[in-house]
């Protein structure tokens, strides 16, 4: 005779479990748990009729599902110091990696160092450095675009590039 490990998670309202090499199903129902009795012969089949179970049983989960943002765009990390290069910069400089930035410049002078937060509209700076960098034109146009009917216009685009590390 052998134990049975279960690690349960409570963020999920139907879990799988293997035990001899068929699967049942565990679903949550308020405080405790519902297994099923029956054995299957793959993952999916068990979840499958533990769902089913689950709604003609008229089980209520208090797992509540977190809403994650599928659409989240990688930034790049502001820690770093950034050194912007110009194209004829990029090409001298054939034994470094370079990819594409794109920066939010104003017409009286100075970068956009942040923009459409929840508490700003829009703030600057002088230092090219600490600008914010959007990886694609569109992104940068859209925000520009932005900017120049909410705020004031006079917003252009510059294209930079980073080292690719």
């Amino acid at each position: 005779m052998e134990l049975a490990k279960i690690k349960l998670d409570k963020e999920r309202e139907l879990q799988v479990l293997k035990i001899n090499d068929r699967y049942h199903g565990i679903v949550w129902d308020g405080d405790s748990l519902e297994i099923t009795t029956e054995g299957f012969a793959s993952a999916l089949k068990a979840a499958n009729e533990t769902r089913r179970l689950k709604k003609t049983n008229n089980l209520k989960t208090t797992v509540k599902k977190q809403n994650k943002d599928k659409t989240s765009k990688p930034k790049i990390a502001k820690e770093q110091k950034l050194k912007f290069y110009t194209e004829a910069e990029m090409a001298q400089l054939t034994h470094l990696r370079f990819r594409e930035a794109w920066v939010i410049v104003r017409r009286k002078g100075g970068f956009v160092e942040t923009s459409l937060t929840e508490t700003k509209v829009v703030s600057y700076t002088k230092k090219q450095e600490s600008a914010q960098i959007f990886r694609s034109y569109e992104d940068a146009n859209m925000t520009a675009k932005v900017l120049d009917r909410v705020y004031e216009p006079g917003h252009t685009l510059r294209r930079f590039y980073i080292e690719n590390k």
